[in-house]
């Protein structure tokens, strides 16, 4: 079992990061291991299988413009009560209309949290210190202005950022009031909610969930689902 858990982490970590959150938590959890963690192994290595053509094919991206996150988390789906986090960003070529895969994460929250709100909000804040890091670096290095642009299917989350209000959970305040200087200063251009399914960090935060067939579609036809909102933008 260890033996193909680090397999399946090696072939996450580099094309496959829908199995991200599968191979991680049982990996983490290999201690407590029996037969139902035997069956998810086995169902991890299925999955695989399942998909063997699959190819991640990056095409040339000649006019960056764009840096597109889609974050997601799961509320206290680990054994202890913790959060998992999960994002994946792409860089994108929106006249051009080709986007790629440049980062994907699957990890525990950092501490405890009380609501989905905390959840999501601590996971959307991560994903976007990755993001602007990476911006900084491309205008470093290459002299490229991209923007962030921001997916999350957490409808509170969507309206926390957009209210004025503070929200009631003090520890949490931190976390908003960082999204929402992200996007005072510009290092935001914009946050977006979309539904559920649409929703491709979704495979990165859950064991086999049903919208995991639509990132692989996304990462093999290499263009992002809403990749009309940043053509409208550029």
């Amino acid at each position: 079992v260890r033996s193909i858990l680090g397999k399946l982490r090696w072939r996450a970590s580099r094309t496959r990061p829908a199995l991200s959150f599968s191979a991680n938590s049982l990996a983490a959890d290999i201690k407590n291991a029996n037969l139902k963690r035997i069956y998810d192994v086995n169902r991890a290595v299925k999955s695989l299988e399942a998909n063997r053509n699959f190819s991640l094919t990056y095409h040339p991206i000649k006019t960056p413009s764009h840096l597109v996150v889609y974050a997601d988390a799961s509320f206290q789906n680990l054994p202890d009560g913790g959060s998992q986090g999960g994002h994946i960003m792409f860089i994108v070529d929106a006249i051009n209309n080709v986007s790629h895969p440049i980062l994907w994460s699957s990890k525990r929250i950092r501490r405890i949290v009380r609501s989905t709100l905390a959840a999501e909000a601590i996971s959307l804040q991560e994903s976007l210190d990755s993001a602007v890091l990476l911006k900084e670096t491309f205008m470093f290095c290459c002299g490229l202005s991209l923007k962030i642009v921001a997916f999350t299917d957490s409808k509170s989350l969507f309206e926390t950022v957009k209210s004025l209000k503070p929200v009631s959970e003090k520890r949490l305040r931190i976390e908003i009031s960082s999204i929402k200087e992200m996007k005072k200063l510009g290092n935001l251009q914009e946050l977006f909610w979309i539904p559920t399914d649409e929703q491709i960090a979704d495979s990165l935060t859950k064991h086999f969930p049903k919208g995991g067939q639509n990132l692989l579609l996304m990462l093999s036809g290499g263009r992002v689902k809403h990749q009309e909102i940043l053509t409208n933008d550029r």
